[in-house]
């Protein structure tokens, strides 16, 4: 398995937008990429946000990550978005 790790910067006037944007649109899209296991959205903090996407494969997982910056909205700042193999799941 490997994981997409995504870093971002959130206007934090724009958290709730941002919020029901994830909950309506970018959870339920990623959810029906290909390979995909688990997924998990951190409360931002100070307007940073943190997901990990788990996919059954790295090919998978690198597909992945080359749309990420598609489901980010102008005021969303993407930091990085990474590929990583996964060391342990439950």
């Amino acid at each position: 398995m490997h994981a997409v790790l995504v870093s971002v910067t959130i206007d934090s006037d724009r958290i709730d937008e941002a919020r029901q944007l994830l909950n309506e649109r970018i959870v339920p899209s990623v959810k029906q990429l290909p390979g995909a296991v688990s997924g998990v959205w951190i409360e931002p903090q100070g307007g940073q946000g943190y997901a990990t996407i788990v996919f059954d494969s790295e090919e998978n997982a690198k597909a992945a990550a080359a749309t990420v910056e598609g489901y980010v909205p102008d005021f969303v700042e993407l930091n990085f978005t990474q590929v990583q193999g996964v060391a342990a799941h439950f």
